[in-house]
């Protein structure tokens, strides 16, 4: 309350200075009373600590270690890749051409900057002069 008082008087004393009006006054005086009962009020508040100081280990899914790519092959012109691992869904295999690795590859760079993304194999084969 005292705080009110001191604010009150500072309000008045600065507002004769300044040449505020009453209805100015008074809105300050509000806002003034409004802040610092904002401030006290997160004074009071404490976060409570789910983990009570002690930090959970994100476990990595088991499916990350279940993926591949693997065996390189000249089809038509193009480079395809054998890809395999397990989704949702199960197991797959699919094959995949160079060029899709390499928009994959674009879009995670471009869409989060800064993290690491492994980079992409040569686009021509070992001991291929024509890929």
């Amino acid at each position: 309350m005292n705080n009110q008082v001191e604010s009150s008087a500072a309000t008045t004393a600065q507002s004769e200075s300044t040449g505020y009006s009453n209805a100015e006054q008074k809105l300050q005086e509000q806002t003034d009373n409004a802040k610092n009962k904002l401030l006290e009020e997160i004074k009071q508040f404490q976060v409570e600590d789910p983990y009570n100081g002690e930090e959970e280990e994100e476990q990595e899914d088991p499916r990350v270690k279940m993926f591949a790519v693997f065996n390189p092959m000249k089809v038509g012109g193009h480079i395809k890749y054998t890809v395999s691992g397990v989704d949702e869904t199960g197991e797959f295999q699919e094959i995949r051409r160079y060029r899709e690795f390499h928009a994959l590859s674009t879009v995670l760079r471009t869409r989060w900057p800064g993290c690491y993304v492994p980079s992409l194999p040569e686009k021509k084969m070992i001991n291929q002069k024509d890929a």
